[in-house]
């Protein structure tokens, strides 16, 4: 009786979280290449700036989506930034493997509603100091286990009809509960 009771509510969690997801910006369709892409963040992308942008930024006017730097305030005002903030506070540089990673150029940038992702990109990458921007991709994470009575049907038919993998998504159980 546990077991049929903790199955709907698993069955009740996946139906009720696939009503509030995540909202996305649906751009192109789906992508053989990547068939977990769903869209883009409608709201924000992230932009990489060089080390001589970076020491010019407005470190306090950026959580207002300014950044003191014209061409990109102009952007930004096209856009309606509304902040920006480093996507890796704190990073250095370091070497891996013989190559340097610098992780500190990279901000995250919030838009105050909707806009085409792919034009504010194009626009920021078209500014001097600016290494690289991208629109922040949404994909989707399915789980299955790795058991072989449920990848070799029959011998576990009913749990795709109780949509079972949905729930799995959502939650995967409690080692505690017996």
């Amino acid at each position: 009786m546990k077991r049929i009771v903790f199955m709907a509510f698993l069955i009740l969690l996946a139906t009720s979280f696939s009503a509030t997801a995540v909202e996305f910006a649906e751009v192109g369709g789906p992508n053989p290449d990547v068939p977990s892409f769903v869209g883009y963040a409608p709201n924000r992308i992230v932009v990489k700036f060089d080390s001589s942008t970076l020491r010019g930024l407005d470190k306090a006017a950026m959580a207002s989506g300014r950044t003191g730097l014209p061409a990109l305030d102009q952007v930004g005002t096209r856009h309606g930034v509304r902040s920006l903030r480093p996507q890796f506070p704190g990073a250095k540089k370091k070497s891996y493997k013989g190559k340097v990673v610098d992780l500190s150029g990279w901000h995250e940038v919030e838009f105050a509603g909707r806009v085409d992702v792919l034009s504010a990109v194009e626009h920021y990458k078209a500014i001097p100091g600016v290494l690289d921007a991208q629109p922040v991709g949404i994909h989707k994470v399915n789980i299955e286990p790795k058991d072989y009575n449920y990848i070799n049907p029959p011998f576990q038919w009913h749990l795709p009809q109780i949509q079972a993998p949905q729930a799995w998504d959502v939650v995967t159980g409690n080692p505690d509960i017996i």
